[in-house]
C-alpha cells in the first residue's frame, strides 16, 4: 500500500515551491532555521539531513521528495495499526 501511495505521489510531486507552507517549510531545512511555531524541530533536522545526499534534483524537489515519503509511511504505518486492530476485535470484545 506504501508503495502505491508513494508511487501516485510521485507522479503528482511538485516540481517547485506551491502555495501555503511549502516554501518557507523546505528554506527552513535547507539552512536548519526556524519555522512559525511550534518549529517543527524534528522535520527540519530530517529534512537538513535528506538534502545533504546528493540527489540529481534540485533542492526544493528533494524536498517535496522526502513529503512523498513522510506520506507512504504514514498511509503504511496507518494501514499497519488499524488492520492488527481489527484482526484482534476479539480481544477488544468485554462481554
Amino acid at each position: 500500500m506504501s508503495f502505491l501511495v508513494f508511487l501516485i505521489y510521485l507522479l503528482t510531486i511538485a516540481p517547485s515551491v506551491i502555495q501555503i507552507d511549502s516554501g518557507e517549510l523546505a528554506a527552513v531545512q535547507l539552512t536548519l532555521g526556524i519555522a512559525h511555531p511550534t518549529g517543527y524541530p524534528l522535520f527540519t533536522i530530517l529534512g537538513c539531513l535528506f538534502s545533504l545526499i546528493p540527489l540529481p534534483f534540485t533542492k526544493i524537489f528533494q524536498m517535496n521528495l522526502l513529503a512523498a515519503i513522510y506520506t507512504a509511511s504514514a498511509v503504511g504505518i496507518f494501514v499497519t495499526v488499524v488492520k492488527t486492530i481489527l484482526d484482534n476485535l476479539d480481544f477488544f470484545n468485554l462481554k
